[in-house]
């Protein structure tokens, strides 16, 4: 019997069975996909969120720290634009690729003691005693002390603990894509129009939410978020907000050919 099962092996939960793990504990990290699987997401992580993975990781984390942007610039509805630029001896904001990023969390915490098992989703979680089993969709049942849920807000298992689920208007989504390209094209236009490498956030081009647009070493990121309520035609949401983020100088032409 483990001490605690940890399912869902992202950040959080990597986190949290690596800490478990130092402490002692007996932890099965389990993942219903592989960690090293794509997963859109920006990627970007604060400087309180990078501090507190170099205090977590080590400096070995580092590795996967794939840019550091040295601006932001904000772009209202109107078009107006807000640049900070983020003083030389200080980084605010990374990039990472979500890939590399929660492969290299999930390989630390094994290496310190946690078990990983990856293509094992758990489907159903029950208490007998002073027991947690946790029923795998191949069949498993691995009992434990304590579990940790840390499979984010579309995962059904907290309402079987009796967690009420979010509602639509506590749920957000985004959407758009992550590709390879070559970003000194990208980097010669935001000199040009900026002045700066920065990350951009432009609000407007999505009800109660915004677009972004993150550089990573050699891909581009390009998204939308808001409210679920506001999700109506997602896809013409977004070719809208690409042609915008394009005729005004920002993006090279070719960037339309990507799909979300």
């Amino acid at each position: 019997m483990y001490d605690v099962v940890v399912v869902g092996a992202g950040p959080a939960g990597s986190t949290a069975a690596l800490q478990l793990s130092r402490k002692g504990f007996k932890v099965l990290l389990l993942e219903k996909h592989t960690v090293d699987r794509d997963k859109f997401c920006g990627g970007g992580l604060a400087d309180r969120t990078a501090e507190l993975l170099f205090k977590i990781y080590g400096n070995e984390i580092k590795e996967v720290f794939d840019f550091r942007v040295n601006g932001v610039v904000f772009e209202s509805p109107s078009g107006r634009r807000l640049i900070v630029e983020y003083p030389p001896e200080k980084f605010y904001s990374y990039l990472v690729v979500r890939s590399k990023f929660d492969s290299r969390l999930a390989e630390i915490a094994a290496s310190e003691g946690a078990e990983l098992r990856e293509n094992n989703e758990v489907v159903r979680v029950r208490k007998e005693g002073d027991r947690i089993i946790s029923t795998t969709r191949n069949g498993d049942e691995i009992e434990s002390r304590y579990i940790v849920v840390a499979t984010g807000s579309q995962d059904k298992l907290g309402e079987q603990m009796g967690i009420a689920p979010l509602s639509t208007d506590q749920l957000a989504l985004c959407w758009g894509f992550e590709e390879d390209y070559d970003m000194d094209k990208v980097f010669k236009l935001w000199e040009r129009e900026v002045g700066i490498i920065p990350v951009f956030l432009f609000f407007g081009p999505v009800p109660a939410g915004y677009g972004w647009v993150f550089p990573k070493r050699n891909r581009l990121n390009i998204g939308m978020g808001t409210n679920m309520d506001y999700v109506k035609s997602p896809q013409k949401l977004f070719r809208n907000f690409l042609s915008r983020v394009i005729n005004e100088g920002l993006l090279p032409r070719d960037v339309a050919k990507f799909k979300v």
